[in-house]
């Protein structure tokens, strides 16, 4: 029987060879949401005609732009090393001391230009009929981390794309799910300056600064690949119970310190499990002193930014899976 609803939707993706050229997506996730939308306006004429109150049909162009959107999905132990390479840039894949299955994809900052993905969702229509779309040329724009207490780890992204094709090009994937776990905040474990930390939420979060308006005159309307134009801007934020001077005597200072998140899901093999860490090196916490609202347990907000000091990479994710490739 066809479900009419929400409940059919299905999202792929896959890495595209070609900026803006469809292939067809070949990993697939359970997502919370996922809002795509073609960008388009049109371009009407000011003239004025004798007698003409209502601007005419044939005075309008269509001036389509491209395609804008955002995707939340849950942190699964497998299957994430494809966008983890999107929002960053780069990635290394290795098999760590002791494993056989077990695989490293440790992500760092690179340029993001070449890199790309064909998006495609499917979405059902009241007849049961679930229609392709497809997103080309989707790039990263940018992206974030959140956990809180009783929650799941979930990732936010925000998405530009070259041009939308829902004309069944390509085809409606088959939808194929790999088994793999979540990710909740009974894994994860925060340290700051290399003492644990009892946080009770955290975010992280990347600005790639790109330049996502490359239209020019030309036969297209669309833009060209978008590409770096400043410095990307990596910030985040903990809170947690104000326990003593430490972090606030941080802030004040602009002392700088290493930060880092960890969820360790369950053993692979050996001493090796599915896990993701979150390293920042050089964080700096932007404010502010604790206040008092009321009589409960007074709690401390540490907003931070992540700086380069020259030697280590600003972030590295690092990936434990069994995927061999992203």
């Amino acid at each position: 029987m066809s479900i009419r609803a929400g409940l059919a939707h299905q999202l792929g993706i896959a890495a595209e060879t070609t900026y803006g050229t469809a292939v067809t997506v070949d990993h697939f996730y359970e997502d919370v949401s996922c809002e795509m939308t073609l960008v388009q306006e049109e371009i009407e004429s000011a003239s004025l005609r004798a007698g003409n109150m209502v601007l005419r049909d044939d005075r309008r162009v269509n001036d389509r732009q491209g395609v804008e959107g955002s995707i939340e999905l849950e942190v699964m132990t497998k299957g994430f090393g494809l966008w983890f390479l999107h929002m960053l840039g780069a990635v290394a894949i290795s098999t760590p001391s002791g494993g056989t299955n077990t695989r490293l994809h440790r992500h760092t900052l690179a340029d993001l230009y070449g890199k790309s993905l064909t998006v495609q969702g499917g979405t059902p229509d009241v007849s049961g009929t679930v229609r392709p779309f497809n997103w080309l040329g989707c790039k990263v724009g940018s992206w974030e981390l959140s956990q809180e207490v009783g929650g799941l780890l979930t990732l936010n992204l925000t998405l530009d794309g070259y041009d939308e094709d829902a004309d069944g090009t390509p085809a409606l994937a088959s939808a194929s799910y790999p088994d793999r776990d979540l990710f909740d905040f009974g894994q994860c474990a925060v340290t700051v300056a290399g003492s644990a930390f009892d946080a009770t939420s955290l975010n992280v979060a990347c600005d790639n600064a790109l330049n996502t308006e490359r239209r020019f005159l030309r036969a297209s309307t669309l833009k060209k690949e978008p590409i770096h134009e400043n410095l990307r801007e990596i910030t985040g934020e903990l809170v947690g119970e104000f326990e003593s001077m430490t972090a606030y005597n941080r802030f004040v200072s602009k002392t700088a310190a290493a930060v880092e998140f960890t969820w360790t899901g369950a053993v692979i093999e050996g001493s090796l499990n599915y896990k993701l860490v979150v390293t920042l090196p050089v964080v700096i916490f932007t404010g502010q002193t604790p206040s008092v609202g009321g009589p409960g347990i007074v709690e401390q907000s540490l907003p931070f930014k992540v700086l380069n000091n020259g030697s280590a990479e600003p972030i590295t994710v690092d990936y434990y899976t069994t995927d061999t490739a992203s």
